[in-house]
């Protein structure tokens, strides 16, 4: 098995579009701003993960590792979604000392997901209802 904080998740889209837009019954407003309210909640999510991270708050972490789990399912961005639940069950064994890599990791695949959010136009969208 491959350690997720040593994989790369490059060429795996970090938003699953048409998965997106069916879950919002095809309504593409409501898809861009289901992307805009992850960004904001997550980007304070993983500021406050830090702290609890910081803190060696394992149940703190643990809660808002979930958090932040649920909120990139719930916007179809299965790595980030991964990465979260990793930390998540890191959290939980009661052992931060080995979290960083997996922080990392994370961190990375926000920045490509606010990346790839930047970079969707409308045009994507309507492809995916097509």
């Amino acid at each position: 098995m491959i350690n997720s904080a040593e994989s790369s998740d490059v060429s795996r889209p970090t938003i699953e579009v048409e998965e997106l837009i069916e879950r919002c019954l095809g309504k593409i407003e409501f898809a861009q701003r289901v992307l805009s309210k992850l960004q904001t909640y997550f980007g304070d999510g993983l500021a406050e993960l830090e702290e609890e991270i910081r803190a060696q708050n394992v149940e703190g972490a643990a809660k808002v590792a979930h958090r932040l789990k649920g909120a990139a399912a719930n916007a179809a961005a299965p790595s980030l979604q991964t990465h979260a639940s990793e930390i998540e069950k890191i959290a939980r064994s009661g052992d931060l000392n080995n979290i960083d890599p997996h922080l990392t990791q994370l961190h990375q695949e926000w920045d490509r997901l606010n990346v790839e959010i930047e970079n969707l136009d409308m045009e994507t969208f309507v492809t995916c209802t097509e």
